[in-house]
């Protein structure tokens, strides 16, 4: 029976447009690091930054999943 381990990682979209390649990069790394997007969805909520006094933003959570190997090869 295979069994899988899970990582969750959440953004947020009241961040500034430079994040978009800030993420691009952080979903490459994990891709190459054998996780699998099987995830994503958004939740919105009113919030604040150092950008907006007050407004509607969207968490973003990422669920990725990858095969566990056996002991002598498990992932760190």
């Amino acid at each position: 029976m295979e069994e899988f381990e899970y990582k969750i990682m959440s953004d947020d979209s009241k961040e500034t447009d430079r994040q978009d390649t800030l993420l691009a990069d952080r979903l490459n790394k994990y891709g190459k690091d054998g996780w699998e997007l099987a995830a994503a969805f958004a939740c919105p909520y009113i919030g604040s930054s150092q950008y907006s006094l007050i407004g509607l933003a969207q968490k973003i959570t990422f669920i990725f999943k990858r095969r566990l190997l056996s002991e002598k090869g498990a992932h760190e």
